[in-house]
């Protein structure tokens, strides 16, 4: 598929994106250790649920990051859960930007505080698949988001919830499950969403911060 190609079909669903590229799947072995990559590039979907920036460079530590990559890999959901400040939202982002090319990009960012969930996944997938997007503006996001899931072509999925609320419905946000599409989801609550595994995020080990000095000590 040509850019020129992808930018005429988002023009003509209504989409305002811009040009989704790198949309190849770089080959990575889930059957050893993954090495941290500081200088992450900046994920290039950027209009559409774009993943916030990193607020330091080793803060969440190459084990935790592995352990969230290994068990969204065996095909779990995860919710990040912690008190605030922990740095649950910083483990989310790290994560985004060390695995973008394990999920060519296709990374939804979404935070329920600031938009509506179901209009800020619709625009992202009517961005990456504008082949099964819809102009019915009868329809209502939850179906028209259904519709993407039916017909969806096997490429790996992510969807990250930041700081997700008892009170906030996520039904429509699930897609169905399958190997491709994951879930993360961060917390502060202690609500518990079924078939969602919780992952609880404690402060930093003596290693790890001892990891982090000596990084920061090269860095400077």
């Amino acid at each position: 598929m040509t850019s020129g190609g992808f930018d005429s079909r988002a023009e003509k669903i209504g989409v305002n994106c811009e040009k989704v590229s790198s949309l190849q799947i770089s080959n990575v072995s889930l059957d050893r250790p993954v090495e941290a990559d500081f200088n992450a590039r900046p994920l290039s979907v950027r209009s559409i649920a774009p993943v916030p920036s990193s607020r330091t460079t080793l803060f969440a530590g190459i084990a935790r990051l592995n352990k969230i990559h290994e068990k969204l890999a065996k095909g779990q959901r995860l919710v990040l859960k912690g008190p605030p400040g922990i740095g649950k939202t910083e483990f989310a982002i790290q994560y985004c930007q060390k695995y973008r090319n394990y999920y060519a990009d296709r990374i939804c960012w979404i935070q329920p505080e600031e938009q509506d969930p179901d209009i800020k996944l619709l625009e992202f997938l009517n961005c990456v698949s504008p082949s099964t997007a819809t102009n019915d503006k009868d329809r209502l996001p939850a179906t028209q988001i259904k519709s993407h899931w039916d017909y969806w072509k096997g490429d790996r999925l992510l969807i990250v919830v930041d700081n997700l609320k008892e009170n906030q419905n996520i039904d429509s946000l699930l897609p169905p499950q399958r190997e491709y599409f994951k879930c993360l989801f961060t917390s502060n609550s202690t609500l518990k969403i079924p078939t969602f595994k919780s992952l609880n995020i404690a402060p930093l080990s003596d290693l790890e911060s001892l990891e982090l000095l000596r990084h920061l000590i090269r860095a400077e």
